[in-house]
This record gives C-alpha cells, sequence and structure tokens, in this order.
C-alpha cells in the first residue's frame, strides 16, 4: 500500500477522532456540573430548565474548539490536564541532585539523534506492520457508521417532506378557528399548517422553516373538540419552545458520538424533558381532571403506535414519542406552581451563566497543551532512533581510542562538604558521590591527590572543564526552559526588538534572524497573545538542567528517510540505500554564571529545512533485456547556523526570531515567525 497515501488517510481519521474526544473532555465538566444541579433540585427543577440545560451539554459535544473566555468552566481543569502532560513530557523532576547528570551534553556533535518533540505535535505514537491497516480500519468504520446515520436521518427527512407535499391539506372551518385561537394563545406567531399523513399513528409537528402539525388519516374526526385543542396545544408548544431545532441537534450528537451510552442517556432525558415541558405548556390553568384525561389521550395514542417504526426523521416530533409515557403521564397530575418573576430570572441566570462558562475555552490554555493522538505510519526500513539526552560519559561511535590522564585533585577535594570529607568513604567514592562525577564511577582511581581517569579525548575535555569549573567551589545547577512559538509578525512585532536588540548575532548560510533580551512580564504577554490566537502554536520543550560551564543540545527536529541508491547484494538483489536527513532547528546552549550573579550564555542555533526533492534515475538493469528502472530521491536541503553571546540578569529572557523564508509573492507565507524564547535560572 502506498505509504503517503496511507499517512494522509492515518492524518485525517485521527484528527476526526482526537476531536471527538475533545469535544467530549470539554462536555464533561458541563454535565458533571447539570447532574449536581439536577441533584440537588430533584422535584423543583423544571422540565424546561432541564432541556436547556441538556442542549447546551449536547452543543459542547459538537463543539471541539470554541471561542476564548477568562471565565470559562475549562480553565482550571484545562491548567491541570497541562501540567500533567507537561509533567509526562519533560519527565518528573529528580529527587535527588545527582541524577541530573544524565542530562549534561558536552557539545554540539555528540548528539546525532532527534528529540522526542516534533513541529505542531506533542506526543506521538508509532504504528509498525499490520497495525496500520487495522488502525485505520477501526477509525474509518467509526466515521463511516457517523456519515451513515446522518445520511439516513437526512434521507428520511427528504423523503418525509416529500410525502408531505401530496398529502391532504385540513382547512375545515372548525379547525382553523381552533388553531388560531390556540396560536393566539400561546403567543406562537407564525401559523403552521394542518395535513393528514395516512403514515403516522399519532400527531406530530414537522418542519425546520415552515411547520406543520401533521393528524393520522380520520382522526379529527374521531377526537372530540377538547381533544383537538389538546393536540393543537402540545404541537404548538413545541414550536414556541423551538423544539424542533434541538431535536436535529440531538439527533446529529446521538449520531456523531453514536458509540458512547452516555450520549444516548443524554438524548433520551432531553427528549422526555421536552414533552413533559409541552405537556405543561399545553394544560396551563387545567384541572387534575383535565390533566388525567389528557393522560388517557396519550396512552390512547401509545398503543396505537406502538407496532409501527419510522426511520428516525430530522424535524419530526410526533405527540406520544419515547418509552417513559408512564412517568411522563404521572407528572401531568403533580400539582405545578406557576413560575414568578424571581424563578424566572434565577433559572436565565443559570442558563447564561452555563452557557457562557461551558461553551468556551480558557483564553490561556495553548492548544498544543490539549492531550492528542498522532499516529504516524512508519516506512518499511526501521530507524533506530536513540534518545535526544545522550549521557555525556557513554563512549560515542566512531570515537577515538581512551587514554589514561592526571587531574590536580586538590582543590575539589577540599571544596566537598564537611559531612562527606568527615565520612568513612573512600576518596573515590566521596568525589562520585557528587553530581558532576557520578556517571564516572569505576572509570577513575586516586593517587594521593590525583585524579587518573580512562577516556576518550572529548570525555577528557568534558572532564577537563567541569574540574576547572569546581576548583571554585561545587558548580552551581542552572536550568533552561524553552519555548518554540509559532505566530505572525504583528504578534512578533510587539516585543520591542530594537530597545532589547542582541549586538553580535552572526548567520552563516542563506537566512535571517534577530534576538532581544526581555523580562518575564513582557514575555508572559506574547505567550498569553499567541495562545488567544488560533493559529499560533506554542510548544514547550523539555526543562533542561546542566551544570556551570557545560553544554546542553536541545532538538526539535524531524528525521526523514528517503532512498538516495542501491547496493547489491551476492544473491544479485539489489537493496536499496537510505539516507536520513533531520530538517528542524538544532540549539546548542553553553551558560556560565559570572561573578556578579549573572548568566553568561552562549547561543548556536543550526536551521535545516527540505526544500525540494528531485528524482534521478541510475544506470542500473534490472534485468539484461530491460531498460535502467532505478530511481532514486535526491533531497535538496537549506540550512544556515545563526550564534550570539549575551548576558542576562534573574529573570530575563532570550527570544530568536527565525522569519519563514517565502517568493517574492503575496500569500500567507510572508507574515510566519518562528521565535525561539529560552529562560535560563540558577538553581539556588
Amino acid at each position: 500500500m502506498n505509504i503517503e497515501w496511507m499517512d494522509r488517510l492515518l492524518e485525517m481519521v485521527t484528527t476526526w477522532f482526537w476531536l471527538l474526544m475533545l469535544a467530549t473532555w470539554r462536555a464533561l465538566p458541563i454535565l458533571i456540573l447539570v447532574t449536581g444541579f439536577g441533584l440537588a433540585l430533584r422535584r423543583k427543577l423544571s422540565p424546561s430548565l432541564h432541556a436547556t440545560l441538556l442542549t447546551i451539554v449536547l452543543i459542547r459535544l459538537l463543539l471541539p474548539i470554541s471561542v476564548g473566555s477568562p471565565l470559562s468552566l475549562h480553565k482550571p481543569i484545562d491548567t491541570w490536564f497541562a501540567n500533567e502532560s507537561r509533567e509526562s513530557v519533560n519527565g518528573v523532576p529528580p529527587k535527588d541532585l545527582r541524577e541530573y547528570a544524565f542530562s549534561i551534553l558536552p557539545s554540539s556533535n555528540t548528539i546525532e539523534t532527534r528529540s522526542p518533540i516534533e513541529s505542531n505535535r506533542q506526543p506521538t505514537r508509532r504504528v509498525n506492520g499490520e497495525w496500520d491497516l487495522i488502525v485505520i480500519a477501526a477509525l474509518a468504520g467509526m466515521i463511516g457508521i457517523t456519515v451513515w446515520l446522518i445520511i439516513r436521518s437526512m434521507y428520511s427527512h427528504i423523503r418525509f417532506a416529500r410525502k408531505l407535499r401530496f398529502c391532504r391539506l385540513l382547512d375545515d372551518r372548525r379547525l382553523i378557528d381552533l388553531l388560531l385561537r390556540e396560536c393566539d394563545s400561546l403567543a406562537v406567531g407564525r401559523r403552521p399548517v394542518m395535513r393528514e399523513v395516512p403514515s403516522l399513528a399519532a400527531p406530530a409537528v414537522f418542519g425546520l422553516f415552515r411547520y406543520t402539525i401533521c393528524f393520522p388519516s380520520f382522526l379529527t374526526e374521531k377526537l372530540s373538540d377538547q381533544e383537538l385543542r389538546w393536540v393543537i396545544r402540545h404541537e404548538l408548544a413545541h414550536v414556541r419552545r423551538y423544539d424542533i431545532p434541538v431535536a436535529i441537534i440531538a439527533s446529529v450528537a446521538g449520531a456523531v458520538h453514536w458509540f458512547n451510552p452516555l450520549v444516548r442517556l443524554i438524548v433520551r432525558q432531553l427528549r422526555q424533558s421536552m414533552e413533559t415541558a409541552a405537556d405543561r405548556l399545553a394544560l396551563q390553568n387545567t384541572t387534575n381532571c383535565e390533566s388525567a384525561a389528557y393522560g388517557d389521550l396519550l396512552l390512547r395514542f401509545a398503543e396505537n403506535g406502538i407496532a409501527k417504526k419510522h426511520l428516525p426523521t430530522l424535524g419530526l416530533i410526533t405527540f406520544a414519542s419515547g418509552k417513559d409515557l408512564r412517568q411522563r403521564v404521572g407528572l401531568l397530575v403533580r400539582e405545578r406552581k406557576p413560575k414568578g418573576l424571581a424563578l424566572k430570572t434565577l433559572s436565565a441566570v443559570v442558563v447564561i451563566a452555563i452557557a457562557g462558562t461551558g461553551l468556551t475555552d480558557a483564553m490561556s490554555f495553548s492548544n498544543q497543551e490539549l492531550p492528542e493522538i498522532h499516529l504516524i505510519v512508519s516506512d518499511a526500513t526501521d530507524l533506530n532512533v536513540e534518545p535526544a539526552w545522550d549521557d555525556p560519559w557513554v563512549t560515542q561511535e566512531n570515537e577515538g581510542p581512551s587514554f589514561i590522564e592526571s587531574y590536580d585533585a586538590t582543590a575539589i577535594i577540599q571544596s566537598l562538604p564537611e559531612s562527606l570529607l568527615n565520612s568513612n568513604k573512600s576518596v573515590e567514592e566521596k568525589l562520585t558521590s557528587c553530581a558532576p562525577l557520578l556517571r564516572l564511577k569505576g572509570r577513575f582511581h586516586m593517587v594521593g591527590t590525583k585524579l587518573q581517569a580512562d577516556l576518550t579525548a572529548r570525555q577528557h575535555q568534558f572532564l577537563n572543564k567541569t574540574l576547572d569549573i569546581w576548583k571554585d567551589g561545587c558548580p552551581k545547577q542552572l536550568t533552561i526552559e524553552t519555548r518554540f512559538i509559532k505566530t505572525n509578525i504583528h504578534t512578533a512585532s510587539s516585543i520591542d526588538w530594537a530597545a532589547n536588540r542582541i549586538d553580535g548575532v552572526t548567520v552563516k548560510g542563506l537566512g535571517t534572524a534577530i534576538a532581544a533580551s526581555i523580562d518575564d512580564p513582557m514575555l508572559t504577554r506574547l505567550v498569553r497573545t499567541v495562545s488567544s490566537d488560533c493559529q499560533g502554536n506554542i510548544m514547550l520543550g523539555p526543562k533542561v538542567t546542566l551544570f556551570d560551564g557545560q553544554t546542553a543540545c536541545i532538538r526539535d527536529q524531524i528525521q526523514r528517510p528517503f532512498v538516495t541508491g542501491v547496493d547489491s547484494k551476492p544473491e544479485g538483489k539489489l537493496e536499496p540505500i537510505v539516507s536520513v536527513v533531520d530538517e528542524g532547528l538544532n540549539l546548542v546552549l553553553t551558560l556560565t554564571t559570572a561573578e556578579d550573579g549573572n548568566i553568561d550564555c552562549d547561543f548556536k542555533v543550526k536551521a535545516t529545512c527540505i526544500s525540494k526533492v528531485s528524482y534521478a534515475n541510475l544506470p542500473i538493469r534490472l534485468s539484461s533485456n530491460s531498460d535502467p528502472q532505478v530511481t532514486v530521491q535526491v533531497p535538496a536541503t537549506e540550512q544556515y547556523d545563526v550564534s550570539f553571546s549575551a548576558k542576562l540578569s534573574s529573570g530575563e529572557s532570550i527570544v530568536l526570531a527565525i522569519p519563514q523564508v517565502f517568493d517574492n509573492k503575496p500569500g500567507v507565507d510572508d507574515t510566519k515567525t518562528m521565535i525561539v524564547a529560552l529562560t535560563p535560572r540558577i538553581l539556588e
């Protein structure tokens, strides 16, 4: 199967599934609030208010993303989930400082692997082999069922509307006068038409823009004037309460979330509340005896309609629909107190509060921090990808041989804590008890005050740098918080780049960049502005902890495999040669604490982009009689390096803007800008 086609299909179905799960996540707190509100009021909760609250839940189930609001109900839970998601990506901070030694990197060329951070995606899951087709088939099957349910309902609606055109119009003077009186009584502005529909077993109301009251055959002759009045008032109550649009929303939500039994329960309760509210509106100012007669009429229609089942039709509400008719009839004889102005005002405030807080998203919450499912179909060639954070003491491939070198450790031993100096441990154990030499355990020994280590040239250079800093005291620890911000040029210009510009920015290659130092309030305003923009992205990189004077590397890269050649095998077969090209950003940072308490920062940023992929035919024949048919890929890359140095005080950050290169034509790309924000801090 074509890998590119499979990747696109998988991207589409997983995006749909992610939006579906996001909508469910957004609707969950509203449902909990509505359920708690109903349990607290119990019988005091009116059916009309209950139906309105359930409608808000169903609307949220169809809105995975909404407008931002500072009073959003989702802000606390989104903040909590963002913290949990960030900890799952960055890892839980170690309790012992010695565990931080794993994340120290000596130089930029020690890492040849990919960061777990990928552009525009957070957690990434790979699917291999037969699971590709299984995942695609399962998710595509879910989408197919949803589309089929919606199409079936629309088809039933269109078929019923076409059938309704040929049904007999009821224009009897008695019915028209009764309809006009009840429209005036219930304040229904636009009068529905009445038709006789033989396929129905009970009266119903139908329509989206023009409503029609439908009667079964010969029903108008069988019912008395009072019974006809009740039927017409009930259907007009649905029109007055706008129940048909609500029923359509419920049908669409039930089709989209067809696999969720909780959504089915919500739809069922909503329809029951709508019918009960319509019954109460139809029986205003009536006695209990009349209510009991109305209940008998309901049961009579229900008995006639049980045997007839029709396709679910959008915009059709029957007079005796629902399975809980016994409970519905029981509510008719319950004492109903008229709503006062205070109760109506309180109900309106509750609806507005829940709708305003539940149907909006948190403004300060970045959409990159939401839970996300992203499946990538891998190529047939398995790539051995290692973690981005390598141990500097691990010998890298293609390194030279190791050799023994001695270092004077007198000043280092004297700088150890007094409790450690007075212990019964050996000198080697005392030194490896400190975090900078924890990973060197067993690879050095002491001869007097001389430290002799058997390491490679690169590792000796790293050890020498660590010991030089250690002579003035135990090295301080620093942390670096990294943010990759994708925004437009208008948001990026909110920073005063000219006043806060960092001089000495060197750019090698084809590209441009600008750097500045900003304080925490300015960085907070930038993050808040980008978070409120639906087209902006904020990626949080892992928080790196390193010792004074050491170098760390942070990558936001994607490894892209290309078939660049072929290799012959003894059996006469050809095997493709796969070359991997890194695309993205590679940051190398060196931090040193100065005597005045500031931080000296040296940064090197390498940006790589695959601009074009061409193809070439190799002069290789698969057989003696065939034409050359071996085609390989030739990727063209654009690369440039940015390097600069800066001195930062506590609370300052460095922002580096890398505008996106575009053709000299107006378009979308001419306003895109990548901002890398780096915030170093000294750990006390």
